[in-house]
């Protein structure tokens, strides 16, 4: 990158694209430089079009604000803080830096549903663009380094177009595979969308689209809510959806009282409103068992973040001396049925893991239910600390067993002690 007094030039490299994302997620997009400078690498990026009239590139639209045709009806607005306290740890806990990095308060955030005319929608992402008006939608989910990865118009010659003329609802997102962008941010908006648009008068029969990599996971889930198949449209991202009107819910904090500049996961925290109506959805009715009932989740399918099997069965042996065999249901997601996933988490009073997407499935449990989460170093991703301030719970951190994002989890001399001090 290259830096003068009033200006940016960016070299439109995949690097720099990536830099410059980064800069996006963690609010330098505010800078009018930045902003300028990454309107034009992507200019230079998408100088291909199938439109003479974008022949120069298309004017990426920062959010929605700005975008020719874009209708926002905020439904809730963000001003109040909520979180935790404090950060919380077992008595035995002696961690170096992971408090400082471990954030507890939240600002809510404005939530609104857009209605977007005469658009198109293509890409893995579900991004919206218009050829007639040479307009690149940004939303405020999606960084820029996804919209320049993914935006290459030269991909679009020959692809198959779907006309749309009905009114539809989107919640095509980025990671539509992955448990917790699905379960939580995809369904979360889908929530949204449910109680603003399709649950009014004269939509009873309004078609929702999803991706359709999600297809088994959306299926079960849809299954949960009672909200007939359908209803469905299947995302095709390699298909060129040529859209009437769609609407399209979305959720951001207002600049002047973000508090979350420094977090580079803040595009996949959900509103604390939406996060509580998901959960009461997915509430189940069922008596309170007996017993304490504690559920660990264990990574031992995955490939990364995992506990050595010899460790995790020391911890399981643990757990089992202080709540009692019966009490401990061992977890592993792959596989599993949304149904039986509900009914595991509906009545957990504890739940135990690392850092990972099964944690999501607290989305299930009751207010109070105690989270205790072996986190990730660096401690940079709050998702699940976020999610679980939204829906009340207690969340605990024991650092001294702890892994790098993409290692396996290691625990320190004093990290079974440590363990010993879950919350009962």
């Amino acid at each position: 990158m290259k830096y003068a007094q009033k200006s940016i030039a960016i070299l439109p490299t995949a690097q720099n694209y990536h830099i410059l994302g980064l800069l996006y997620s963690v609010g330098t997009y505010q800078n009018i430089e930045t902003i300028n400078a990454l309107v034009t690498a992507i200019k230079l990026h998408a100088r291909e079009s199938l439109s003479p009239e974008c022949s120069i590139g298309f004017d990426l639209k920062l959010g929605w604000d700005d975008g020719l045709g874009v209708k926002i009806n905020i439904i809730e607005t963000g001003y109040q803080v909520f979180g935790f306290e404090t950060a919380k740890f077992s008595e035995e806990s002696v961690p170096p830096h992971d408090i400082s990095s471990f954030q507890y308060s939240w600002m809510d955030h404005d939530t609104f549903i857009v209605t977007l005319k005469d658009v198109e929608l293509s890409f893995n992402s579900g991004i919206f663009y218009s050829q007639k008006n040479c307009i690149l939608y940004s939303n405020e989910h999606q960084e820029a380094c996804k919209i320049v990865d993914e935006f290459k118009p030269e991909l679009l010659k020959g692809r198959t177009v779907v006309k749309i003329m009905e009114p539809i609802v989107s919640i095509v997102q980025q990671n539509p595979q992955n448990y917790y962008h699905f379960l939580i941010e995809s369904m979360g908006r889908f929530q949204f969308l449910f109680d603003e648009v399709l649950n009014q008068p004269g939509n009873e029969n309004m078609r929702v689209l999803v991706h359709s990599t999600a297809r088994k996971l959306a299926q079960d889930t849809f299954k949960l809510l009672d909200f007939p198949l359908e209803r469905i449209i299947w995302y095709n991202p390699n298909i060129i959806y040529n859209i009437n009107q769609i609407q399209y819910a979305d959720w951001r904090w207002r600049k002047e009282t973000d508090l979350h500049q420094s977090d580079i996961t803040r595009r996949y925290l959900v509103p604390r409103t939406v996060v509580k109506k998901l959960a009461a959805h997915f509430k189940l009715d069922i008596p309170k068992a007996p017993n304490l009932k504690v559920v660990y989740i264990s990574r031992s399918d995955a490939s990364v973040r995992m506990v050595p099997h010899i460790q995790e069965k020391l911890l399981l042996n643990i757990a089992i001396s202080i709540f009692g065999e019966s009490n401990i249901i061992l977890f592993s997601g792959k596989d599993v049925g949304m149904e039986v996933q509900q009914k595991t988490f509906a009545d957990a009073d504890i739940i135990i893991g690392p850092h990972g997407a099964g944690l999501a499935n607290m989305i299930f449990s009751a207010k109070g239910t105690s989270v205790v989460v072996f986190p990730i170093k660096p401690n940079s991703d709050n998702c699940f600390a976020n999610l679980a301030a939204s829906l009340e719970m207690d969340y605990w951190l024991i650092p001294e067993i702890s892994s790098y994002y993409f290692g396996n989890y290691l625990i320190a001399q004093n990290g079974l002690n440590v363990f010993r001090q879950v919350p009962r």
